[in-house]
């Protein structure tokens, strides 16, 4: 018995010594390029982006120093040849990874197909085949993070200073000990 006491408190003196890591976060805001994206298309490809930055645990939605974006190029577009006929397009997406003044720490290139009644349509559901988990989203976000510098932790709230107790009894010292009769 003494010795299984013995040996739980030795397991609870190690555990309070190992100190946690802390945890980093970074933030990254989806900025999409109106020129590039139809606007039917542009809540899609923030919401996509905003996926591959939760995946990467990087995601917000506010004011941060760094952005993820996405250059398109529509890589083909047909008319299927079905009743009815439907529009087909082949896009590649490479995101981007950097500061907001412009300079880039990764990039990822996918490529995505859809189709739909209409060409922005089939632009839409390619951006929605675009898979937030891939490979090579986690690879770009571990190279940008080496390259963000991490927020500032927040400072530590102020200890307050327990008001003094009126009906304390101050401490002996020389100077306020009276001598005895």
């Amino acid at each position: 018995m003494t010795m299984l006491a013995a040996a739980l408190c030795a397991a609870a003196l190690f555990a309070q010594e190992a100190e946690i890591a802390p945890v980093v976060t970074y933030s990254l805001q989806p900025v999409v390029n109106s020129n590039e994206v139809p606007a039917a298309a542009q809540n899609m490809l923030r919401t996509k982006m905003l996926q591959i930055a939760a995946k990467g645990d990087c995601a917000t939605t506010a004011e941060s120093p760094y952005v993820i974006t996405c250059h398109i190029d529509v890589l083909g577009q047909e008319l299927t040849p079905t009743a009815p006929p439907m529009h087909a397009c082949t896009l590649s997406l490479t995101f981007f990874v950097g500061e907001a003044e412009g300079e880039v720490f990764a990039q990822a290139n996918v490529e995505a197909k859809g189709a739909g009644k209409t060409p922005e349509k089939a632009y839409i559901n390619a951006i929605k085949n675009v898979r937030a988990g891939d490979p090579s989203f986690k690879m770009m976000l571990d190279k940008a993070k080496k390259r963000m510098v991490p927020p500032p932790a927040p400072a530590p709230e102020p200890v307050a200073e327990p008001a003094p107790d009126s009906t304390a009894v101050p401490a002996a010292t020389p100077e306020n000990v009276l001598p005895l009769l």
